[in-house]
């Protein structure tokens, strides 16, 4: 990845942050609430295409977090380390 596309994701990212710190959790969609907790565990790397994944695969935010960790872990892209993040969450 190169220094712009960096930049541009930690664009994202803060964009993400600011406008859940603004408008609060229901201002955000499904897959930006994932996108946003997947900022924490994955650093440096685009998580949308993760976030949009895992709701495929699991339907509902509901469903990621009731998913076990090593169904999480078979969505292209997500780790254990992120996978125990988001059961945490639950």
């Amino acid at each position: 990845m190169d220094d712009a596309s960096i930049d541009l994701t930690k664009g994202h990212r803060d964009r993400l942050r600011t406008k859940y710190l603004n408008a609060g959790l229901q201002s955000l969609l499904d897959y930006e609430r994932l996108e946003l907790l997947l900022t924490y565990a994955i650093s440096r790397r685009d998580v949308k295409p993760v976030a949009k994944a895992l709701l495929a695969r699991f339907k509902s935010l509901r469903g990621v977090l009731d998913a076990e960790v090593g169904e999480l872990c078979q969505v292209e892209g997500l780790a254990e380390n992120s996978a125990l993040l988001l059961k945490l969450v639950k």
